[in-house]
């Protein structure tokens, strides 16, 4: 199993100035079963913590938690990156850190193998035709709590297909003038089936009423033809379509300092390494 604090949530360049979304993003899924969350938290701190002694500048991670069924626990990991070529650096990196790192990340690790039962990693790219108000959802980052994702996985071969559907629901989002952001991104790495990511940054659970509204109004601005269209495209293209609010966790998080100053409050108890200053 890879260690999950092994991928990060980067910040490069473009996210660190809160411009535009990262071309690239990769998302660990794991399952902590009944009476293993404690002692899964207690662990992926500590890697956390184990990983900032020695990960690369200007990367960190966010830890995404959410209850699967009663006393389960869903743990993701979300992590963006520039390029696929800073996926190999930060590979490198990790090759490269001290023996003292490493071995207390491989006993960590091997702790994680008795609280988790599966892991799943995804690599997905950036969309910009199919996301909405993009700089709006960068911005809000720093600040936010909960994550909305939708996953829309599709029978194979209905790649297009899918790709319209989204598209057709955004131009309602685009007609209703609403103000929920999403970021869309398309799977290329770690399933067979076409599939998307709708990635809906929340700053408090009031939020959730917005996007509630958003749909509400998105239908309204398709019109009843067009909206019983995308449901009959759904059940036509879709193998399924996953929902799941995920929660920010600082201490499992790991973050940059300019990243943190956007709320210094809640980021505090998270691992994180600042860029080496430079030499005088």
């Amino acid at each position: 199993m890879k260690l999950a604090w092994t991928l990060l949530f980067c910040l490069p360049a473009a996210a660190q100035s809160l411009v535009a979304p990262a071309p690239l993003i990769q998302l660990t899924r794991q399952i902590v079963p009944p009476g293993n969350d404690a002692g899964y938290e207690k662990t992926q701190t500590a890697g956390t913590l184990a990983m900032s002694k020695t990960h690369p500048p200007g990367q960190g991670s966010f830890g995404l938690w959410a209850y699967a069924m009663p006393d389960t626990w869903e743990v993701w990991f979300l992590s963006f990156f520039e390029s696929y070529a800073e996926i190999d650096a930060f590979e490198r990196a990790m090759a490269a850190a001290p023996s003292k790192v490493s071995k207390e990340m491989d006993r960590l690790e091997h702790k994680l193998f008795q609280v988790t039962t599966s892991e799943r990693d995804l690599v997905a790219r950036y969309r910009t035709d199919l996301s909405y108000l993009p700089g709006n959802a960068v911005k809000m980052l720093p600040k936010t709590r909960y994550l909305n994702f939708t996953i829309f996985n599709a029978r194979p071969g209905w790649d297009d297909e899918l790709a319209e559907m989204l598209r057709t629901e955004l131009s309602g989002r685009q007609d209703s003038h609403s103000d929920q952001s999403a970021l869309t991104y398309e799977v290329v790495f770690g399933n067979r089936n076409p599939t998307y990511l709708i990635i809906e940054p929340l700053t408090s659970l009031v939020g959730m009423e917005n996007i509630l509204e958003s749909q509400s109004a998105v239908r309204q601005a398709l019109g009843a033809s067009k909206w019983a269209a995308v449901q009959l495209a759904q059940r036509q293209i879709l193998n399924s379509r996953e929902s799941w609010l995920m929660r920010i966790d600082a201490p499992t998080s790991m973050v940059t300092s300019e990243f943190a100053a956007g709320d210094l409050a809640f980021w505090k108890s998270s691992a994180r390494q600042d860029s080496p200053k430079p030499d005088k």
